[in-house]
């Protein structure tokens, strides 16, 4: 549980009139905590690219670094890219692919895991307002480990 906790996140949309892009979306995160004896911060950001036909283009990167009082400190980065397709009137799918590392050191131990992740989903509209998602991503981790994560959510927007 961390001791104090700062998050500052700022986002902006932009619209064009040109052929080959109709927006953006641009946003920024960081994220400090302070844990006793540690300090975590994470640095984000992300564009949302909209393309013709309702396709959308999705690129993210992250700097994690890791500092303890007895030590030294590390950053950590990832990125994941992802690309949104309509399919039919109601139904959209994507697919994903990122790369990343994640530090998840103590003071007495220091350990990393590296990995790729791939993956896809599909979106149904029931209406403007309500619609399911399902996804599946699949992660190839450092020493031969593998995770296959599957997700399925129900969407209200107000």
């Amino acid at each position: 549980m961390p001791e104090r906790d700062v998050l500052v996140e700022y986002g902006h949309g932009f619209r064009f009139s040109n052929l080959l892009f109709h927006g953006l979306e641009t946003s920024y995160l960081e994220h400090s905590l302070w844990y006793r004896g540690a300090q975590v911060v994470s640095l984000n950001t992300t564009q949302i690219l909209y393309l013709p036909s309702e396709w959308t283009w999705t690129l993210s990167a992250t700097g994690s670094r890791t500092q303890f009082a007895n030590g030294g400190s590390d950053w950590v980065p990832s990125g994941s890219t992802k690309l949104g397709v309509p399919l039919l009137r109601k139904l959209s799918g994507n697919l994903l692919f990122g790369v990343g590392a994640e530090n998840f050191a103590q003071v007495d131990q220091i350990g990393r895991l590296s990995a790729r992740s791939y993956g896809g989903g599909v979106r149904y509209r029931f209406a403007e307002s309500q619609d399911v998602t399902a996804g599946v991503a699949i992660q190839d981790r450092a020493r031969g480990q593998k995770q296959i994560s599957l997700g399925l959510s129900y969407g209200i927007r107000f």
